[in-house]
This record gives structure tokens, C-alpha cells and sequence, in this order.
């Protein structure tokens, strides 16, 4: 049996967080990693394999590597770029973060990987468009995390508000991973039944500080720890698990669909080995579809003004 490989890019606490997470989870047999400082490469190598001993089932090497080890793995996994400080928005961070996806684009290309690319850096939908812009590579095996962290952040609210387990909600967040996404309230189930038929149901006021919530989360959690990366290293860690195992489920992944101009932006797919594929055709209300329009609208913007910079 062929051993899974990754390559991490970027070791910074969103990297880590899904390491520690793919370990814990036995995705991968091979870790390699990659980081524009190669003592963080080196030393989260030698930290993670202090905890292979202890780990159920072990992988067989978590190493600090080079791009030319792209060439043989299964999934490439980039979290690289700078963080979002507090009181700063995601799409304020392309002016610095699209010349490093460039970068990093180039040399995965030259690279002669020919796998899926899981992409975490933000503003991700810019830079998943800009990603591919780059390589070239088939849009439908790269996949940004899109909404995927926004949804569960919505599920576990409802979850709350109605007293069910998260794993009976489905609702989806899409549009933009950042201010203008767009909270899908009028096709959220809680157990296959219509929100707004299960117990009391909730208001367009309710529902707007709801939005308003999942929306802010992130800011919020910055102002408190600095940073955000469990909840998001759990969500590459789901997709990485879906691409591995041909899962055939369906995430709000950075996916092009109609709309979109397209770019990629977060809405619901279904994940297998080859990729994304099938965006669900979900039927928004006019409100929904005007404020999906203008998030489409807006993330369009700013990517033709980042790749202008990157005279690309």
C-alpha cells in the first residue's frame, strides 16, 4: 500500500494545529514541512516526532523538507502567510500574503506535484484564485477551506440556541471567509426538518445577530488569544480526511460556481480523492442571493487589483 504523504507550508500555529490534528488522526504516513524560516521546519519536526512514540498508530517520519519533496505527495497542504492581527480584517492581508502564495506557487509548480492543494491562508478565496492563476493547475484539486470554519461556527450556534447536537444541523455559511459572507438561514435543517419549522422560530432580527456572531467570531477570538487555529486546523484536517479516503462529502470549500466570476469562493461541494466537484445547487432567497452577489462582486475587486500588482 502506497504511504499517504503531506507537505505542510507554513509551521506557523495554523500549521501546527492541523499537524498535531493529522497526527492524532493517522492521516498520513509521511510529514514533510516547509516554512520561509527553516529552524520553524526544523524544530516542529523534532518537537512532533518527540510525540510519534506516544501517538496510537505512529507515522512512519515527520521531517523538515524542500519544495522537491512536493513531487511525490498526495496533498500539499499551505497555511503559509502572515496572520491577521486584531482589529484587522482577512482581505487587508492580501497586500501581503498574495506575493508569498505567488512564491510558493511557482515552486510547488516547478515541483512537478500532481496532487490536491489544500489552502488555508487568508484571505483564502483570493489567494486559493490567485494559487491556481499561478500553476495552472486543475481548479477542481485545489481546494481552499472556503466556509468551511464560518459553517460550523453557524451549526454549533443553532445547536445551541435549539439544545440538538451540532451533527443534526446543517446549515451552510458562503460567499466570502470574511465580512461579507452570507448566512444561509432559509435552507438550515436541524434533522432533515426546515429551521424555521423546528420549535420556535427565529427572527430576521434573531437571525442577523446570529450572522452578525459567526461573522465576528474570529475578531473576537484574536482580541482574546492572539490568534485562531483549532477550529481551522480541524477544518483542513476534514478535508484532507475527505481527499484521502474518497469521501464523496459535501464541505463549503473556496469552489468555483455560478456567480462567482470565476473565483473561487466559499460554497457547498463534494470533496473526494480527485478533488471538488458538484457545487450543491442551493437555492438562496433573494435577500441571500443579492448579498452573495455583492460578496461575489467585492472578492472580484480586490483580485483583479491584487494580480494587477503581481502583473500577473
Amino acid at each position: 500500500m502506497k504511504n499517504r504523504k503531506v507537505v505542510l507550508i507554513g509551521c506557523g500555529a495554523v500549521g501546527q494545529a492541523f499537524l498535531y490534528g493529522a497526527l492524532n488522526q493517522n492521516l498520513f504516513d509521511e510529514y514533510v514541512l516547509i516554512d520561509a524560516f527553516e529552524n520553524a521546519a526544523k524544530g516542529n519536526a523534532i518537537d512532533t516526532s518527540d510525540a510519534i512514540p506516544n501517538l496510537v498508530q505512529p507515522p512512519k517520519y515527520v521531517k523538515a523538507g524542500t519544495y522537491e519533496d512536493c513531487a511525490d505527495a498526495d496533498i500539499v497542504v499551505i497555511t503559509a502567510g502572515v496572520a491577521q492581527k486584531p482589529g484587522e480584517t482577512r482581505i487587508e492581508l492580501i497586500g501581503r500574503n498574495a506575493k508569498i502564495i505567488q512564491d510558493i506557487a511557482t515552486e510547488v509548480k516547478d515541483s512537478g506535484f500532481d496532487g490536491i492543494t489544500v489552502i488555508a491562508s487568508n484571505p483564502v478565496d483570493i489567494i486559493s484564485t490567485i494559487y491556481q492563476r499561478v500553476t495552472g493547475f486543475d481548479v477542481h484539486k485545489i481546494i481552499g477551506t472556503g466556509t468551511s470554519l464560518d459553517s460550523v461556527r453557524l451549526n454549533r450556534l443553532i445547536a445551541e440556541k435549539y439544545d440538538v447536537s451540532p451533527k443534526s444541523v446543517c446549515a451552510y455559511v458562503v460567499g466570502e471567509h470574511g465580512d461579507t459572507s452570507v448566512s444561509v438561514f432559509s435552507k438550515a435543517t436541524i434533522g432533515g426538518i426546515p429551521l424555521s419549522k423546528f420549535g420556535k422560530k427565529m427572527t430576521e432580527s434573531q437571525q442577523r445577530k446570529m450572522h452578525n456572531e459567526v461573522m465576528r467570531m474570529a475578531y473576537k477570538i484574536i482580541n482574546l488569544k492572539r490568534a485562531t487555529f483549532y477550529g481551522i486546523g480541524a477544518a483542513i484536517n476534514k478535508i484532507c480526511r475527505a481527499v484521502l479516503q474518497d469521501e464523496n462529502i459535501v464541505l463549503p470549500v473556496s469552489c468555483v460556481t455560478k456567480g462567482t466570476f470565476e473565483m473561487q469562493l466559499g460554497w457547498p461541494a463534494v470533496v473526494n480523492k480527485n478533488g471538488w466537484s458538484k457545487p450543491l445547487k442551493l437555492e438562496l432567497n433573494a435577500e441571500e442571493r443579492r448579498k452573495f452577489n455583492k460578496s461575489a462582486k467585492e472578492m472580484k475587486k480586490v483580485f483583479d487589483e491584487a494580480i494587477s500588482e503581481l502583473g500577473l
